[in-house]
This record gives structure tokens, sequence and C-alpha cells, in this order.
């Protein structure tokens, strides 16, 4: 957003006009200055509003999950203000948490700051491009309130408030660190989607065991319908199969070693000047703002604007996408480096007392030396960061039997 933009929009939110957010949430309408009086205005939707106040009361009064509000939302066939026939819960998520609804609109909920870099890009696909920014929220003396027509009262927002902190309050004490071995290395070979950890009661017995399932089988997450059939893999299994073969890959530190060394021989993304890339985001960017001036000042049509600002925006992709690959690498060499700095500490660590590693110990190792595990309907396979042993032909494979786990 344009500089003068952005400050016209601050000054009409102190002022207390819902034109500086120039959009309505669900269950509500935005009246334009040239549909009203000359003032813009929010207008309540009376069917939309009473889905909301229902959303509310089911969450605020009755103790209701956002999975159990999604649910019931389906049954009663309610659609998204999309036309979707599933929610997301994020987006159930965002309106109890939307403070217009008690009467009170904000502007300013949001900021962009720079990404930091050393995030993994998105699971299965390390080219998608990553925004050089992200959005993070603001304190509420940095927002300007904004009044609107409430559409429930404050005591059941602050309810609903409380019931969501309780919510977060039990997660956090359900999940100390990391529960599970194998938790962010499961990719579903079939679809593409992570496999997550559940803990499931054994039959007869007051322990729970470790199952490992592929969420694109949830049809909550995938507007009511499943996108995958892969099944799930007893955890016990997997996990056990998958440190075996890791042992025998690091009892050769030697051939670690080397593999380490090796790809510090490549060229050094440190001798690429990271500024230069920068630099160039930073033109495309003004160029963009330029293109749009002409054309909200008349210079330009349509037909002209159109492919010119889609161009400069392909290539603004594709800077982006190399400042962010560009970053990773420096990361990943940065951690090579120490590494190989420490190596005959770790090679000794790694070989003494291997069988008996605690969880901590071997889940560091897992990520260590694994980029991901993938699971087909018929087999396991490790894909390792360092070669795979140079008797295996290809990275190790394990078949799998259907829901009871690896042999």
């Amino acid at each position: 957003m344009r500089h003068a933009t952005r400050r016209g929009r601050r000054y009409a939110a102190r002022q207390g006009k819902v034109s500086a957010i120039a959009h309505a949430p669900y269950g509500y309408r935005y009246v334009t200055k040239h549909e009203s009086d000359g003032e813009p205005r929010y207008d309540i939707v009376l069917e939309a509003a009473r889905v909301v106040k229902e959303i509310f009361t089911w969450v605020g009064v009755e103790g209701l999950s956002l999975g159990e509000v999604v649910r019931r939302l389906a049954e009663r066939e309610i659609p998204t203000p999309t036309g979707k026939a599933w929610w997301d819960r994020a987006t159930i998520h965002g309106m109890l948490v939307n403070p217009a609804y008690h009467g009170t609109a904000r502007y300013g909920k949001t900021r962009l700051v720079p990404r930091k870099p050393g995030r993994r890009p998105k699971r299965g696909d390390p080219k998608i491009p990553r925004h050089p920014q992200v959005a993070e929220p603001t304190s509420t003396d940095e927002q300007d309130p904004i009044p609107v027509p409430a559409l429930v009262s404050r005591e059941l927002f602050e309810a609903v408030a409380e019931r969501l902190a309780e919510n977060r309050r039990r997660h956090r004490q359900q999940k100390q660190g990391a529960e599970f071995l194998l938790g962010g290395l499961l990719v579903c070979h079939a679809c593409g989607s992570a496999y997550c950890g559940r803990r499931l009661p054994q039959a007869g017995s007051d322990l729970r065991y470790v199952y490992y399932r592929c969420i694109g089988t949830d049809k909550y997450r995938h507007h009511g319908e499943a996108i995958c059939d892969n099944q799930g893999v007893n955890g016990s299994r997997l996990e056990a199969a998958v440190w075996s073969d890791v042992c025998s890959l690091v009892k050769e530190p030697g051939r670690l070693r080397r593999e380490f060394e090796r790809r510090l021989e490549r060229p050094s993304p440190e001798t690429v000047d990271p500024s230069h890339g920068e630099n160039s985001i930073a033109r495309l960017k003004r160029r963009i703002a330029r293109l749009i001036d002409a054309y909200e000042n008349g210079w330009l049509d349509k037909a002209e604007f159109e492919p010119r600002i889609e161009r400069v925006k392909q290539r603004l992709d594709r800077e982006q996408a190399a400042l962010a690959r560009q970053q990773l690498e420096t990361t990943s060499d940065h951690e090579l480096r120490l590494l190989i700095g420490q190596f005959d500490a770790f090679a000794q660590q790694i070989n003494q007392g291997l069988e008996n590693a605690d969880f901590d110990t071997r889940r560091k190792l897992l990520r260590l030396l694994v980029q991901r595990i993938e699971i087909d309907h018929d087999e396991v396979r490790i894909v390792y960061k360092v070669e795979p042993r140079p008797f295996a032909p290809s990275p190790v494979k394990e078949r799998r039997k259907n829901n009871f786990g690896i042999y």
C-alpha cells in the first residue's frame, strides 16, 4: 500500500469512518458513500448476523470447540461467506476474535515486517516463492477504534475470549515439547500432505499407542471431502524401523563427514551480495506502484496496463524466490560449518550408547540426517540429507503392511 493511501486511511479511521477498512466482515454489508447519504457504513445482514450470534453462543455459552462448530454448521448446511459448504476452523476463529461484532471495528490490527531468514519452505516444494514480508499483530494501543453496529454483547464476546484462552492453555499443557518422534518428517507420497501423530487407546489397557495418519484424509481440512485414501501407520513399528535404519547409517561417521565437506565445496551463497536482490525487489515494487498510478490517472488503458503489470509481478515473484533460496542456503551452510567444527565430538557421541539414546537425542539426530520420510500405499521410503549407503541403489525402502505398520 502506498504511503499516501495508508495515511489517508489512518486519518479516516481516527475520524471513526469505516471507509478506512473498506469492507465488512461476515454478518454485515459495506455501504459506500455513493449508496448512502455521503457517509459509508455497515448494514446488518439479518440471516448472516443470526449465524454469527449462534456461533458465539455455541462457543461462549455451550463451550463447543472450533471443530464442533464446523461440524454443526455443516449439519445445518450453512454455507461459508464465499458460498462453500465446509467452514474452515481459522475462519471461525477469526470471527470469534473480531471486535467489530461487539460494536468496535479496529483499523491497523496487523503490520508487515521482514520475514526472518532460515524458516523452512513449504513441505514438499522448496521452490515455492516466499514473500519477503509477513503480517504480525499489533497492540491495541496502535489500533484505531471505529464504532459499528454490534451483533453480540460485550459480555458474550469476553466469554468467548476466555473459552479460547482456556482451550489454548489446555493444548499447551497436553503438548509439552515435541510429542512424536517422526513429527514434521512424514509426507504422504500419494497426495503430498503431512502425516500427523495421534495417541489412541489400546483395547483392554489404559495405555495409548502412537498412530500416524495423512491429513489429506481429514474432511474438515478440504471442504468436507477427503483428498487421499492412504492408510495410517502403526507409530511404534514405523519409529523402530526408521531408527534402526538411521543407526546403521550413523555408524559410518567417516562417510558422513565426507558428505558434509563435499557440500561445502560448492560455491558459497555468502559470495553473492544479498543487497543486489533486495535492491532489485525494491525497484520492481516501485515500478508496480508507478504502473498503478499511471492506470489510475488514465495514462494507461486496461488493455495495456494488465499485461505490463503481470510481467512485472512475475519478475518480482522470481526475484523474491531467489532471495529466499539464497537466505535458506546461507543458513544451511552456516549450520554445516558449525557441525564440521564439532564433528569429532559428534562422531564419538553417536557411536556411544546409540541404541539407548533418549527421545530428544533421537529426534535431533533424525532431523539432522533425514530430509523426509515418504509413506505410500505399500512402502515407506526414507530420503536422507546425505547420500544413501554405497551399497544401496536407492534410499531405504520398507514394505508396509496395511494399518499395522511396516515389516
